[in-house]
């Protein structure tokens, strides 16, 4: 089995597999299936918004460009394609932090109206256009409520509802609410009927709303009329002052589309408490409210998770202690038909009729509203979320899947999506911050087709340079093998050239003969002496270097012994010098062979008389070895029969050869033939010259 496994991981196929597969999850190739390019920016906006919306349902998105105007008032201007169709302006403010306009056809003509509502003073006002080839303005400054006074401007913000029949006459009307801070009025919602130019207020109420969650219109008993689902926040503006339905409390609160309360609000008592609540439908169909409690003040110890029936009764309810993960979650939105709860860097949660909380996805993101939009116009409501450090949103699709990431850091609470169309062409997603207006691309991505083709282009690439390299490397061991085959053969041959079985059987014969003519100390230093020099070459046997120390010991030694024998044929001297470090490398018999050739063969035809001269001393770069000798030379001695073939030069010769492989200085050796006054031979100087920075290593 080992065997096996081994032979699977060493394939190269399966080793290309599991790089290409490890590049592809690391590295990022661009491949997602969906993606969003930035395709237009504006900047420098002040107090400018980019709408798109396609208002005569022609498949094509109008721009609607609001702005504030140079008195200081509210405008807006319609353009279709390059062409401005018109341009209104208005007495009043926008009131920040909320949507400026409605979009509806509460006529049915197949073009949408543009409401839009700014605040006078103390007051209210709504306004509408009719699109048209001419636009038309059909509501002016049309009173709605009157906003009391506080510490400041009116501090209010305008919900936007939808246009909807709620009158049951056939045609739309406008739903709305305002809620007010310290100003504290109004906070109810109205249903503004447009034919009848008259208004339905809800009861009067201190509960403040906080309606920015979707939906809050909802048909909650079937009856074709939406029911008004309000999420409430116990802010205690009013303090001891006498209202009904006191926001020093939250309250579970439904309206019907009359604007009667659907059943008794419920109390739930506390400041800093809030309620938001969302329809659920069950599996039998039954339509019931969940809701969750809230609270904002760290010395509560518990939040209440519940279900309501239609009468507004407690059917069902869970707590959560303050040790509890969930305690902490406070995320709530509707996405289709589910109610899903979010915390900020720990992803969504859905919640089922029992109250079971269930982990959908582990989704990083920031504690923003998501907002639900169909962006590229399937049938299906894309996802867009802030991501943490508000630098940028993102956008998933239905099922939170397949992230892609949107270059958008949060500016303000105000940033507007929008979907623009484009007939035949693909629609694009509009994102306006308080200072920067993007247009994005987004679809599915081109490249995502070919992913295939491109996974496997990368896996033959990987193959091929991993083959490649076994390859290298096959051929790397080829020659390590060669090289190590030669350097062997170069060790063996060194060792017989420095050690000739002649040599030994003469210097055995010179030992006996001292013995037997009882020349004890002369035999004692013959072996010491060959002892030694037995002793260097196996010490560096398995080398074809050795110390400069022991090439000079092993060269004495040679030479005693030579003289030993014949005392009368030569002598020598050897140099060193003070500054050349013995302990350096160098190739073995650098110094022994030049030396042991001028002995066997430059003083051959001699009997007295011969001198060996070795000297050592450094350059630059170099050690310098000379060695000289006052023989008969290179030419004479060739001519005499029985001399050696030259066998141990060529071995030097391939040492330095594969030594100059590793070395960026290379090894030198010239050899010259001496000449006396008369141009007769008169010796041979060798010159070898060896870098201070020898390199012994091979491989």
């Amino acid at each position: 089995m080992f065997r096996s496994l081994q032979k699977t991981v060493l394939n190269p196929f399966f080793q290309a597999l599991v790089v290409a597969v490890l590049f592809i999850w690391f590295v990022p190739l661009g491949l997602k299936k969906y993606y969003a390019k930035e395709v237009e920016v504006r900047t420098a906006f002040d107090k400018t918004q980019f709408l798109f919306t396609d208002l005569d349902h022609d498949g094509v998105s109008e721009r609607i460009h609001t702005f504030i105007n140079y008195a200081g008032n509210t405008g807006f201007c319609i353009r279709k394609g390059d062409n401005a169709l018109g341009q209104w302006n208005y007495r009043g403010i926008w009131q920040p932090k909320t949507n400026r306009l409605m979009i509806g056809d509460y006529n049915k003509n197949g073009r949408d109206e543009i409401y839009l509502f700014t605040v006078i003073n103390d007051s209210v006002m709504l306004h509408a256009v009719e699109y048209d080839i001419r636009p038309d303005p059909f509501i002016n400054d049309r009173f709605i409520a009157k906003v009391g006074k506080s510490l400041q401007d009116p501090d209010i913000m305008i919900f936007p509802g939808k246009v909807t029949d709620m009158t049951g006459d056939g045609v739309g009307d406008l739903v709305f609410a305002i809620n007010a801070g310290f100003s504290k009025y109004p906070r109810n919602v109205f249903i503004y009927d447009i034919v009848e130019d008259s208004l339905i207020i809800s009861p009067a109420s201190g509960a403040y709303i906080n309606l920015n969650h979707n939906p809050w219109l909802y048909d909650l008993n079937n009856d074709g009329f939406d029911e008004i689902l309000l999420h409430t926040y116990a802010a205690d503006n009013f303090m001891t002052t006498p209202v009904p339905y006191s926001d020093s409390s939250a309250w579970l609160m439904v309206l019907d589309h009359k604007l009667n309360f659907l059943f008794p609000p419920v109390e739930f008592p506390g400041s800093t408490g809030s309620i938001s609540i969302f329809p659920l439908k069950s599996s039998d169909g039954t339509v019931m409210i969940w809701g969750k409690h809230n609270h904002n003040n760290p010395f509560i110890e518990n939040s209440l998770m519940f279900l309501a029936d239609l009468n507004g009764s407690i059917i069902k309810e869970k707590w959560f202690s303050k040790d509890d993960p969930f305690f902490h979650i406070g995320g709530f939105s509707y996405h289709e038909n589910k109610i899903l709860n979010y915390g900020e860097n720990i992803g969504f949660f859905q919640i089922d009729e029992t109250l079971k909380i269930t982990k959908i996805n582990n989704i990083a993101l920031s504690l923003r509203y998501p907002t639900f939009l169909d962006i590229d116009q399937d049938g299906m409501n894309e996802i867009l979320l802030l991501k943490p450090g508000h630098q940028k949103h993102q956008i998933l699709r239905n099922d939170f899947s397949h992230p892609v990431d949107l270059d958008f850091p949060i500016q303000d609470e105000s940033i507007v999506f929008s979907v623009k169309l484009n007939g035949n062409n693909p629609p694009q997603l509009s994102v306006q911050g308080d200072q920067v207006w993007k247009l994005f691309d987004y679809g599915i991505n081109p490249v995502y087709r070919f992913r295939i083709f491109i996974y496997l282009g990368i896996y033959l690439v990987v193959l091929g340079f991993i083959t490649l390299i076994r390859q290298l490397y096959a051929i790397q061991l080829k020659k390590r093998y060669e090289t190590e085959r030669k350097i062997a053969g170069l060790q063996l041959a060194s060792v017989k050239t420095q050690m000739e079985p002649h040599f030994i059987f003469n210097v055995i014969n010179s030992i006996g003969s001292s013995i037997y003519q009882e020349k004890k100390d002369e035999a004692y230093n013959l072996v010491l002496r060959f002892s030694n020099m037995v002793r260097y070459l196996l010490s560096s046997s398995d080398q074809l270097y050795r110390t400069l120390h022991d090439e000079i010991e092993f060269v004495k030694n040679f030479l005693e012994m030579e003289k030993q024998r014949f005392p009368e044929l030569f002598d020598y001297s050897l140099t060193l010098a003070d500054d050349v470090d013995q302990e350096m490398t160098v190739p073995k018999m650098i110094i022994q062979l030049h030396a042991e050739n001028a002995v066997k063969h430059g003083f051959r035809t001699r009997e007295t008389g011969g001198f060996l001269e070795i000297n050592m001393q450094k350059d630059k770069e170099h050690l310098v070895i000379t060695v000289k000798d006052n023989g008969i030379g290179r030419q004479a001695a060739s001519k005499i029969s029985g001399q050696s073939t030259g066998k141990g030069m060529k071995i030097l010769m391939q040492l330095f050869e594969t030594y100059n492989k590793h070395n960026p200085i290379p090894l030198k050796q010239e050899v010259l033939d001496l000449t006396d006054h008369n141009g007769q031979p008169a010796g041979t100087m060798v010159k070898v010259m060896v870098p201070l920075e020898f390199n012994k290593e091979i491989f």
